[in-house]
């Protein structure tokens, strides 16, 4: 199944809600994941501009996204992202793909 990253920020009403009744969020977020046939690989809290990072296997690009909206719709996450994630064979078919394309650069 394919991979994609997904990065949100908890609004500031979230957060206050959090520090006023703390909860591990994971079963929450893994029901979601699950429900649109993915699973999650890794789920971390972090610093920055980011609170959460996920990384999800999913059964494609469009199912990946919904998720994301999923979560966005919920009004306790903004800043949601979806980036889809290849392996490092990926990568080197692409190379290869992009080495037969037809291109010229601006010059």
């Amino acid at each position: 199944m394919p991979h994609y990253m997904l990065r949100a920020s908890y609004t500031a009403d979230a957060l206050a809600t959090l520090v006023n009744q703390p909860e591990d969020r994971t079963a929450v977020v893994t029901s979601l994941v699950e429900s649109l046939g993915g699973s999650i690989d890794a789920f971390y809290y972090a610093l920055g501009d980011n609170d959460l990072f996920l990384i999800i296997d999913m059964p494609d690009t469009i199912t990946a996204v919904a998720a994301s909206i999923a979560a966005a719709s919920g009004g306790a996450v903004r800043n949601v992202t979806t980036t889809a994630l290849l392996t490092p064979a990926e990568m080197v078919a692409a190379f290869t793909q992009a080495g037969s394309a037809s291109y010229s650069p601006p010059t």
